[in-house]
């Protein structure tokens, strides 16, 4: 019962995520679940390091935001 409760929990973050639009929605899962470095995750979204990593402060405050509407609770 746990790993469906997990997998239900996961489905409903990412979709949580992909609410943050393009490409913070990107940017947040390639770093967050991936682990990917800013630079990485530059070369990926075509845009530079350190603005990669000034949307993902302004993203992870937004899906705050976006997970708390959605019922999370922290």
């Amino acid at each position: 019962a746990d790993t469906v409760e997990k997998k239900e929990l996961r489905g409903s973050l990412i979709k949580c995520v992909e609410q943050l639009g393009e490409p913070d929605s990107t940017i947040i899962i390639q770093k967050y679940f991936f682990g990917r470095s800013s630079k990485e995750i530059a070369e990926i979204v075509q845009i530079s390091a350190d603005n990669v990593r000034a949307r993902c402060s302004r993203a992870v405050k937004r899906l705050k935001d976006v997970l708390l509407a959605a019922g999370f609770t922290r």
